[in-house]
């Protein structure tokens, strides 16, 4: 048998890192905005009203969630902003179709 071998420990490390690699970059890429619209979602039980209004943002229209509005960026800081000012995240709106509200018909 070869010493060449990788060991079970590297194995699951690398398997590890592959699995979280996976996960986490297709969020990664949709959480970079890219556009002026982007959909703002607060920590649940947080006002996300507030947040925005704390981060000068203004308001399009609410989310699909009541946690969720969809902002107009008018400053290219205004993502920095709206995470200082509590939002848990904020995503281009174009990826966000979960945040759309349902039709009441």
């Amino acid at each position: 048998m070869s010493d060449l071998a990788p060991s079970p420990r590297l194995n699951r490390l690398l398997g590890g890192f592959a699995v979280i690699a996976t996960l986490v970059l297709p969020v990664g890429v949709m959480a970079v905005p890219m556009s002026e619209t982007v959909a703002v979602i607060a920590p649940p039980g947080r006002d996300a009203a507030a947040i925005v209004a704390r981060a000068g943002g203004t308001i399009l229209r609410l989310g699909g969630w009541s946690n969720v509005l969809v902002v107009r960026a008018g400053s290219s800081d205004l993502v920095a902003r709206l995470y200082a000012s509590g939002a848990w995240l904020v995503v281009d709106a174009r990826f966000a179709t979960a945040c759309t509200p349902a039709s009441r018909t």
